[in-house]
C-alpha cells in the first residue's frame, strides 16, 4: 500500500541518464597550401578525452544539480573551480578500479615483505642457534696449571 502512494507523487520518480562530452572538441581546421592533395589536421591530441555528465530529472519537472564524472586520478584544480559548488564530482569508475587494484598491489608487495622478513629472521636464528651448537660441541682445552 506504501508503494503505490509514493507512485502518486510525481517528485518521488526520478529518471537519470548519463551523457559523455569531449573536453577538446575537434576544430575541424586543416593546414596546408591551397590546391594540395594531402591536408593535415591539426589537433591537440586529446580528442577523445571525455568527462560524463549524469542529469536527474522528477516526473514533477525538478532537476537534481547534475554530476560530473571526470577520467582523472586528481581532478586538475582549474577544472574544480569551473563547477558549481552544489553539482557532486565524481572521479570515474576506471579510476576508481585503478585506485584499488594499485591498493590491492601495495597490500600483497607489503605482505611479500613481510614473508621475506619473517623468512630472514628465521634464518639468522637458525644460524645463531648453529653457532651455539657448535661452540658447545667443542672441547674446550684445560690450561695446566703449574
Amino acid at each position: 500500500m506504501g508503494r503505490i502512494d509514493i507512485l502518486k507523487k510525481p517528485g518521488n520518480i526520478f529518471n537519470g541518464d548519463e551523457i559523455g562530452m569531449q573536453l577538446c572538441p575537434e576544430i575541424g581546421r586543416l593546414l596546408g597550401e591551397k590546391g594540395e592533395k594531402d591536408f593535415y589536421t591539426i589537433s591537440s591530441g586529446k580528442e577523445n578525452e571525455t568527462i560524463t555528465v549524469l542529469c536527474t530529472f522528477s516526473a514533477a519537472g525538478d532537476a537534481l544539480p547534475p554530476m560530473i564524472m571526470f577520467p582523472y586520478k586528481i581532478i586538475p584544480a582549474h577544472l574544480l573551480e569551473s563547477v558549481p559548488d552544489d553539482w557532486p564530482i565524481e572521479q570515474d569508475e576506471i579510476e576508481k578500479k585503478r585506485k584499488k587494484e594499485a591498493r590491492e598491489l601495495k597490500k600483497k608487495e607489503r605482505e611479500r615483505q613481510n614473508e621475506e622478513k619473517k623468512a630472514e629472521n628465521e634464518r639468522k636464528r637458525q644460524l645463531k642457534q648453529e653457532e651455539f651448537k657448535m661452540k658447545k660441541s667443542k672441547p674446550t682445552k684445560r690450561k695446566k696449571s703449574l
